[in-house]
């Protein structure tokens, strides 16, 4: 299922977590965003304003899981991001001010995690700015998943939010 829409960023960032999750709590760090248990903290180019978000749920059943997961063409995309989280309640899509994005829906798992894989375009074009129309672009593709794991670097070329290792 694919499902589109907008999301306001604040400071630099939107969440998919549980509802009354600690946006802090965070167990790995990436450029593309931060990861803990039922969260999923999403670093933004502009500082405040909407962003362009495609979410693509998956079972987790297709085919395309025996060859490590859905096509991505990296070609389209300047930053992509891979990792499982505990997913014990459900997932939702809110800004920093606590609002639910309801489009989005929650993302639960049978199983206990998902995967979560954030593609992004345009972050370094707006760079800190404010912005009143979407300037970046985020491809979220998730489905049901094992046991949690830290994040992956698929590929990192905007040079925004760098990880010192």
């Amino acid at each position: 299922m694919i499902t589109r829409g907008l999301v306001d960023a604040e400071h630099h960032t939107f969440l998919i977590s549980a509802a009354d999750t600690d946006p802090t709590e965070t167990y790995s760090e990436g450029q593309v965003f931060d990861a803990g248990n039922n969260l999923i903290s999403v670093h933004t180019g502009i500082a405040y304003g909407p962003v362009n978000v495609i979410l693509e749920q998956l079972s987790g059943d297709d085919d395309m899981f025996l060859n490590g997961g859905p096509a991505i063409d990296l070609d389209a995309w300047d930053n992509v991001e891979e990792v499982h989280v505990v997913c014990r309640q459900p997932m939702l899509f809110i800004t920093l001010s606590n609002e639910i994005v309801e489009e989005f829906g929650e993302l639960t798992s049978p199983i206990g995690a998902r995967c979560f894989r954030i593609a992004t375009r345009g972050r370094a074009e707006h760079w800190d700015m404010d912005v009143d129309s979407a300037t970046e672009d985020y491809l979220i593709q998730t489905w049901p998943a094992g046991s949690p794991s830290m994040i992956r670097e698929i590929k990192a070329t905007d040079g925004v939010w760098p990880v010192e290792h």
